[in-house]
C-alpha cells in the first residue's frame, strides 16, 4: 500500500533534488534481482533470495515521507489523507509483525492469510527450516497423555537434537481408488502425529520424495508448534475408520 502511495503521489511529491536518473538507481537493482532469481527458481522457491531488492525499494517508497512537510491550505485535504494512510500501514506492519512474534521465520500478512495459511502460497524453506522442533519439544513437555507419539520433520534438522525421542510416522502411498500402495495400514496407531506442513502438503525436497505422508490431511489437526508442525490426535477408531475406508478403497484427496 504505501508503494502504491509512493506511485500515485510521484507526480506532486517529485524533488527537484531527484532526477529519474536517481530514482532509477533504486528501482532498477531491485528489478534485476527480482527478475535474475525468479527466472532461476521460479517464484514460489526461496523467497529469501529476493531480500536484497527490498532494500532498494524501501528507500524509493520512503518519498511519501514528504507528505509529512507543510502544505498550501488548499493541499491540506488530501495530504491529510496521505498521512493518515502512512500511520496505518506503518501500524499495521508492526502489528501483524508483533502478532506472529516469535515465529518470526513462518510470518504471512494479512491480506496472505497470516501464517495459518502460508502452506497454501509457499512451503519449503520459506516457512520451516526445523526451527519449530524447539516448540514442539515444549509441546511435549506439558503435555499429560500417555499415548504414543509419531514424528515427521522436514529438513536436515534431528529431532534428537532438540531432546524428542519419538517413532517416524508411518509412511503411506495408495492408488486412485484409495488402496495401498506402499506401506501397511497396519502400522498406524492410535495416538499423537506431529508433522511438518512440508510433509503435509506432499512437497517433494527432492527428486525421489513421494507424498508419503499426505494421507494424514483426512484428519483434522488439533493443535500447532509454532507454525510449521501441526498435530493431529488419532483415536482408536479413527484408525480402525481409516483402514476400512482404504480396504474397502476410497479416492485420495487430490493434494496437488
Amino acid at each position: 500500500m504505501l508503494f502504491v502511495l509512493a506511485l500515485a503521489t510521484r507526480p506532486w511529491l517529485a524533488s527537484p533534488q531527484f532526477g529519474i536518473r536517481d530514482e532509477l538507481l533504486l528501482l532498477v537493482p531491485a528489478t534485476v534481482v527480482l527478475v535474475l532469481v525468479s527466472s532461476q527458481t521460479g517464484f514460489n522457491r526461496y523467497l529469501r533470495y529476493v531480500l536484497p531488492a527490498l532494500p532498494f525499494v524501501f528507500v524509493w517508497i520512503s518519498r511519501v515521507a514528504l507528505l509529512l512537510e507543510p502544505c498550501a491550505p488548499k493541499l491540506q485535504c488530501w495530504r491529510r489523507t496521505g498521512k493518515m494512510t502512512i500511520v496505518l500501514c506503518l501500524a499495521a506492519v508492526v502489528w501483524s509483525s508483533l502478532c506472529v512474534w516469535p515465529h518470526s521465520m513462518s510470518y504471512f500478512n494479512a491480506i496472505a492469510g497470516g501464517p495459518e495459511n502460508g502452506h497454501r502460497h509457499l512451503l519449503d524453506a520459506n516457512i520451516d527450516w526445523g526451527q519449530d522442533l524447539l516448540e514442539l519439544k515444549r509441546w511435549i513437555e506439558k503435555r499429560s497423555s500417555q499415548e504414543p507419539l509419531f514424528v515427521s520433520e522436514f529438513g536436515w534438522i534431528d529431532r534428537s537434537l532438540a531432546g524428542i525421542e519419538a517413532p517416524d510416522i508411518p509412511k503411506l502411498l495408495f492408488d486412485d481408488r484409495g488402496h495401498v500402495t506402499s506401506g501397511n495400514l497396519e502400522a498406524l496407531q492410535a495416538g499423537w502425529y506431529a508433522v511438518s506442513v512440508n510433509h503435509l502438503m506432499g512437497y517433494r525436497n527432492e527428486a525421489t520424495d513421494s507424498p508419503c505422508l499426505t494421507w494424514l490431511q483426512e484428519f483434522q489437526p488439533i493443535d500447532r508448534a509454532g507454525y510449521s508442525i501441526w498435530i493431529f490426535h488419532l483415536t482408536e477408531e479413527d484408525v480402525q475408520a481409516f483402514r476400512q475406508r482404504h480396504r474397502s478403497g476410497m479416492k485420495m484427496p487430490d493434494v496437488g
